[in-house]
């Protein structure tokens, strides 16, 4: 379903998301995902970041944002484009959430920003 330019979920998601940031780590989080996650964030059940490990601190730092401000479970970060090996961990986390497994469903953000 959509409103406005936002797809509003229907079920509980793990929401995947890229940190895009400069050298101190502002505007980490695409401002259409801020969007998205102020609309869902209720059915969000947790989520995997991807990052650069050059950026050091700031590594995969949109998903250590989105968990401290939704109140969900940050569930894997992985570089770039990941390896076997976080695939292989996705694939299991994700499995378990599948199972009944899942985490603690994320409350009110304060608010969702980079």
């Amino acid at each position: 379903q959509k409103k406005g330019d936002v797809f509003l979920a229907k079920q509980n998601f793990v929401l995947f998301v890229a940190t895009y940031c400069n050298g101190e780590g502002k505007n980490a989080i695409p401002k259409q995902v801020i969007e998205f996650i102020k609309r869902n964030h209720e059915k969000m059940v947790g989520v995997v970041s991807s990052g650069n490990k050059n950026f050091g601190k700031y590594y995969a730092i949109s998903g250590d944002i989105i968990s401290r401000n939704c109140k969900v479970p940050l569930l894997h970060k992985y570089e770039l484009f990941g390896t076997e090996t976080d695939r292989e961990k996705i694939n299991d986390i994700l499995k378990k959430i599948k199972n009944g497994c899942e985490p603690r469903i994320g409350g009110r953000p304060r608010r969702v920003e980079s």
